[in-house]
């Protein structure tokens, strides 16, 4: 019984279990001691004679039969016998050290658990019945997360990490064939990004064939600066967000001018009246907010198949198409701008057999929104040429091997980086903001790398 708990506790071959009782319903206490051994004295080598034993109860984070449990460590003292030396030590345990009331079972078992992004420490703390403090110390003695090395496609783009030093966003780095990130900076600034880059090896640099980014031109720049190999790729998802949300912005406009002419009918009502009236939402109000989604939608997502339903401000049963129908009646326009907004949907999610096909498609299409009669159109023409080869870029695809061998081909894009910055800001909510940078760095690529590393101790 006393060897398999010795194994299950994976303790010292030098250890005995001298009792086993239980203190109440939920706690087993193992008393625990050193083998009987010769002691001679570290300084000078003469014989050490014992002078007694001292108790000490450490907590032991698993369960034994279903029960907590506590060690109580009987630590014999010696005396060196030499009357010039006198020197005194105690047994130790090299499953728990100095001074510490937890075995280092507990810390490994509190790192586990930082795997997951979501609880915060004192969730943490609460677990393993031990302080905020003593989990906030585990996490800095353990974990400190290196730079991964560069790969051929890296992925860049900022996350929202307010940092007062620094500014509000940090830099993140990452790979986009193994989908791990490589590095988080604290800042996109240039006084901290040029001094970063250009201290890490041209050499590791020179292997770097793509980098994805958005539209933001200092990040367009780094290739040039600090990639002499690399290509720029200018993620899909940022061009085709950048004129839906010119869209957006046009039907904003025109919801602000009737909730005006709303407001001041109102108010006319509310004068002539002499009290106050309840405000109604207007049809041309409910249809702006309720239906827009229906432009800016991927048009190839909208299923209007679906059942009819009662809406709730016109009170009775719709198609799509008929909410469509009210919404394009109301603003006429908005039809021939999602229509155009659709030529480059379907061009970006087009499948060509060589770049020279989408370098033609691209050009027509510039030239048709140049020709366009709204301006949002025109600037959306110019922002193409401008990121003309970074576009065309983008639809190069790569292969990857997956976890099972197996090869697949992927276009170039930001979506994984994008997924990532989930996590930050899933821990910002949990944690309701960041004091540290470099503690955030730490736990944001401990919990999503694959293989995070742990580090020796740090006394």
């Amino acid at each position: 019984m006393n060897n398999d708990i010795i194994k299950l506790l994976n303790l010292e071959d030098d250890c005995v279990i001298t009792s086993v009782s239980i203190s109440d319903r939920q706690t087993k206490v193992v008393s625990l001691a050193k083998k009987p051994a010769e002691k001679y004295c570290p300084l000078c080598n003469y014989r050490m004679h014992s002078r007694g034993v001292r108790i000490r109860t450490v907590k032991h984070q698993m369960l034994l039969d279903g029960y907590r449990l506590e060690l109580e460590l009987h630590c014999r003292r010696y005396q060196c016998i030499n009357p010039d030396c006198r020197c005194m030590v105690s047994d130790e345990f090299n499953f728990v050290d100095k001074y510490r009331r937890v075995t280092n079972a507990t810390d490994f078992l509190i790192i586990e658990s930082f795997r997951d992004h979501t609880p915060t420490f004192s969730a943490i703390a609460r677990k393993f019945k031990v302080s905020p403090s003593y989990v906030h110390n585990v996490f800095k003695r353990y974990i400190h997360m290196e730079r991964l090395p560069f790969g051929e496609v890296l992925s860049i783009d900022e996350i929202y990490i307010k940092d007062g030093r620094n500014g509000k966003y940090a830099l993140v780095i990452h790979d986009f064939i193994t989908g791990e990130p490589i590095d988080i900076l604290s800042s996109r600034r240039q006084i901290v990004t040029e001094q970063y880059f250009a201290g890490i090896d041209i050499s590791e640099r020179r292997k770097v064939k793509f980098l994805i980014t958005d539209m933001y031109k200092p990040f367009i720049n780094y290739a040039a600066k600090y990639f002499p190999n690399a290509v720029v790729a200018v993620d899909s998802f940022h061009v085709v967000h950048w004129i839906i949300n010119e869209i957006h912005k046009y039907i904003r406009a025109i919801t602000r001018q009737y909730l005006k002419r709303d407001q001041e009918l109102h108010e006319q009502r509310e004068a002539a009246a002499m009290r106050e009236l309840t405000m109604h939402q207007s049809d041309e109000v409910y249809i702006l907010k309720k239906y827009s989604w229906l432009v800016l939608t991927n048009q190839d997502n909208i299923d209007y198949s679906q059942e009819m339903k009662v809406d709730s401000h016109f009170r009775y049963f719709m198609t799509l198409y008929e909410k469509e129908e009210k919404l394009f009646h109301l603003v006429p326009e908005l039809e021939e701008m999602r229509n155009m907004k659709e030529f480059y949907i379907r061009f970006n999610s087009a499948r060509f057999d060589d770049i020279s096909q989408v370098e033609a498609a691209l050009v027509k299409l510039i030239t048709l929104y140049r020709q366009s009669e709204f301006e949002m159109f025109r600037s959306f023409a110019s922002l193409l040429n401008e990121n003309f080869q970074e576009i065309i870029n983008s639809f190069v695809h790569i292969e990857i091997i997956d976890e099972n061998g197996e090869i697949h081909e992927k276009r170039l894009s930001n979506g994984p980086i994008e997924s990532f910055n989930r996590i930050p800001k899933d821990m910002k909510r949990n944690s309701r903001g960041y004091l540290d940078f470099e503690h955030a760095r730490n736990r944001i690529l401990f919990a999503t790398r694959k293989n995070p590393t742990i580090t020796s101790p740090k006394k």
